[in-house]
This record gives C-alpha cells, sequence and structure tokens, in this order.
C-alpha cells in the first residue's frame, strides 16, 4: 500500500508540473503576441503580419475551435 501512494504522489507531482509547464508556456505565448506600446504603429502592424500565421495554427489547433467546425459541418448536414 505504501509503494501504491509514493506512485500517487510521484503521478500528481508530474502532473502539477506538467500544468505549471503548460500554463508558463501559454503566457509566454500571449505575451509574445501582445504588440509592444513603445514600438511604432506600422512596426506593431508588420509584426502582427508576421506573427498571424502562428496565431492560425494556435487556433486551428484549439479544441474550442475544431469544436465549432465540427457543429458547423454537422448544421450543414
Amino acid at each position: 500500500m505504501a509503494g501504491s501512494n509514493k506512485t500517487d504522489k510521484e503521478e500528481q507531482n508530474l502532473s502539477d508540473e506538467l500544468k505549471s509547464g503548460l500554463v508558463r508556456n501559454l503566457k509566454r505565448f500571449q505575451d509574445w503576441m501582445r504588440p509592444v506600446p513603445s514600438q511604432p504603429f506600422l512596426l506593431q502592424v508588420l509584426l502582427f503580419i508576421l506573427k498571424l500565421p502562428v496565431l492560425l495554427v494556435a487556433l486551428a489547433l484549439s479544441p474550442f475551435f475544431l469544436i465549432i467546425l465540427i457543429f458547423a459541418f454537422a448544421v450543414a448536414l
């Protein structure tokens, strides 16, 4: 029983570590997508255009977006 308790703690620690890493990376991605107010407007627009493909890929892989696509497909039938 003690061995089972140890593996449960290890799995919980691994789960917590994965969640914190995922949240950290998501915040880093959000910060990367935000424009820097000190940059000129034209540069902000150009950087957004360059970052747009990454944003579209992130949206395409989003579960929420996939649910909307499946719902739209079902309605179209």
